[in-house]
């Protein structure tokens, strides 16, 4: 049986689908989010961290739980490491 993990679920990030932007947003909006994301990524240097890639899935998908179910895992090995 697998260990339940300690970490707990939590919004951590903003995405947004590509073809949502494309079909949904404004030039005006594009330009606006792609400022905020230069700006992030700027900032992020100026202090000394790395930029990130993510792989992200869906709460629909049938295989969601699985995947927070790793991630959590994740999270408590991560922590136990840092002690």
């Amino acid at each position: 049986m697998t260990k339940k993990p300690k970490a707990q679920k939590e919004m951590k990030f903003y995405i947004l689908l590509v073809k949502d932007i494309e079909k949904y947003c404004s030039k005006r909006d594009k330009e606006l989010l792609n400022n905020i994301e230069q700006k992030i990524i700027l900032k992020r240097f100026r202090d000394g961290k790395n930029t990130h890639t993510y792989i992200a899935c869906g709460e629909h998908e049938p295989y969601a739980e699985d995947v927070w179910q790793t991630i959590l895992r994740g999270e408590d090995q991560k922590q136990e490491n840092e002690k």
